[in-house]
């Protein structure tokens, strides 16, 4: 019963008896049986469970459907993570391959560099070389001019000089002709010492590196090392072209000598001559002066 009902009926008293027709107010409820009373609360009841149910379901329904949002929005998350790291390891290979490239490609340029690098010292080398050959083989010598022709070998073109005839014819003579043997001993002192300096000069000259494959730096060193060999070749041309100069101005010195020796003896020769062809006539004049006594 509710509580309307509750306070409009009187509540009964011990030993109160159940009889209501003294009551004379309009406004209480006539109180019903309890039948009536029971179906009502039943049905209450029933709205009530049903209300409930109606509720738990839309609160399960509402759980399932944030459920199934919440596994679609996971499963979208997943394929989210896995197109990213999809993205990511393909990243990831295209910057090894990337990587991988620009080392070959630099690589290459190393080593284009190097052979570069390589190709221009040994045309150095070569041109050095080369400077030092011409050098080398860039000169004659005359014997009587003692002068250096460019643009020919190393090649001594000797010119001897007609000595006198009668020098020629008195060579054997001795006396005034010391003085061409001492001039010529000491021309062939000079020469002998000439090719002594000659004797230091290399038999062969290096045509260049000679290991195939060896590092760059031990192919430079070997080049550097013919060089200074091709130097000291240069030197010792030097020396022995300076040698051939002093024996040159040697002969010269020595050629003027003859020439002088040459021209006194023939002086004197003729001096000779004459004072005997002068003696003779006046010994013909003599034997004649003597004949007409």
């Amino acid at each position: 019963m509710s509580s309307q009902h509750q306070v409009k009926t009187p509540q009964p008293t011990p030993g109160h008896s159940h009889d209501y027709s003294q009551v004379t107010n309009d406004n209480l409820v006539i109180l019903t049986d309890n039948s009536t009373d029971t179906e009502r609360e039943k049905a209450v009841e029933k709205a009530h469970r049903r209300e409930e149910a109606e509720k738990k379901e839309r609160e399960c329904k509402a759980e399932r459907k944030a459920k199934h949002e919440e596994a679609k929005r996971w499963k979208v998350e997943e394929e989210w993570l896995e197109v990213e790291r999809r993205q990511r390891e393909e990243e990831e290979a295209r910057r090894k391959k990337a990587a991988e490239e620009e080392a070959v490609r630099q690589k290459a340029v190393a080593e284009q560099a190097e052979r570069e690098w390589q190709r221009a010292s040994e045309e150095r080398a070569q041109a050095r070389w080369d400077e030092t050959a011409q050098r080398l083989c860039g000169a004659v010598y005359d014997v009587n001019t003692a002068q250096r022709v460019p643009r020919t070998s190393v090649v001594v073109a000797t010119t001897e000089r007609a000595l006198c005839t009668r020098w020629e014819k008195k060579k054997k003579l001795r006396g005034k002709g010391k003085e061409r043997v001492t001039e010529t001993e000491e021309a062939d002192n000079e020469q002998e010492a000439g090719r002594d300096e000659d004797e230091e000069e290399p038999q062969t000259l290096h045509k260049g590196p000679s290991g195939a494959g060896v590092h760059t730096r031990w192919a430079e060193w070997e080049w550097e090392w013919q060089l200074q060999a091709a130097e000291r070749y240069v030197e010792v041309h030097k020396r022995a072209a300076l040698a051939f100069e002093r024996m040159v101005a040697a002969v010269e010195r020595m050629v003027e000598v003859a020439e002088r020796t040459a021209d006194k003896w023939g002086a004197y020769c003729t001096w000779v001559e004459w004072v005997e062809m002068r003696r003779r006539v006046e010994e013909a004049a003599v034997r004649g002066g003597r004949g007409q006594e």
